[in-house]
């Protein structure tokens, strides 16, 4: 679904493969009456709330939904995957037989992400993380439990379900080290199942979002 050249052009060079068949749709409607198995956005013309409404319109119907982005493109694709778009891909003259390549695999039931959209995102995780364990320590002292810098940084990583080698492994600790924080988390926390912590942990962060 696009209005430009380009598309055309990558329609064009679809189908010429043997396992391919490749329609032009200008409009919801006429992609729907036609029941592919996937259908390809142009984002170059379409970057409004009218998009966002039709990926969700064809996720909702089970069909993927693949975005072709500008490479410079910087902005826009968390909305994209937030409105359920399956796969997005960066849009160049010199890739189209690359994309080609790529929807078979996304046939197959991969899913793709360009590295400026990876990338961003685990920038934006690891901010996250860091505002989760500055809200955790608020939280924990405002409720008056005393952890140490080490203990928190052990309870964060526990209230997320990691087992105690993936603990120690991720903060260059001994496993024996960190069952002994673990201890006397359970024991300042005041509960003595594990599971207990976690769901105790992980409502603190929620007592913060009220």
């Amino acid at each position: 679904m696009s209005n430009d050249l380009y598309m055309k052009s990558l329609i064009d060079v679809m189908n010429q493969q043997e396992d391919m068949e490749a329609i032009f749709c200008e409009d919801f409607h006429s992609a729907i009456s036609v029941q592919p198995d996937f259908v390809l956005f142009d984002i170059g013309s379409l970057i409004n709330d009218e998009v966002f409404t039709v990926i969700r319109e064809f996720n909702e119907r089970g069909i993927h939904s693949i975005v072709l982005m500008n490479g410079d493109s910087q902005t826009g694709f968390l909305k994209f995957i937030e409105a359920g778009t399956g796969s997005l891909l960066i849009k160049t003259e010199e890739t189209q037989a690359k994309i080609v390549e790529t929807l078979r695999l996304i046939q197959k039931g991969y899913y793709f992400l360009p590295p400026i959209v990876v990338n961003y995102l685990m920038v934006e995780l690891s901010e996250q993380k860091v505002i989760n364990k500055e809200v955790l320590t608020y939280q924990l002292h405002k409720n008056a439990i005393d952890l140490s810098r080490k203990e928190i940084e052990i309870a964060d990583l526990l209230r997320l379900g990691y087992k105690n080698p993936k603990i120690a492994s991720i903060l260059g600790l001994a496993e024996g080290t960190v069952k002994i924080h673990i201890s006397h988390i359970y024991a300042k926390i005041g509960a003595k199942r594990r599971k207990k912590v976690i769901t105790m942990l992980n409502d603190l962060l929620k007592d913060n979002e009220q």
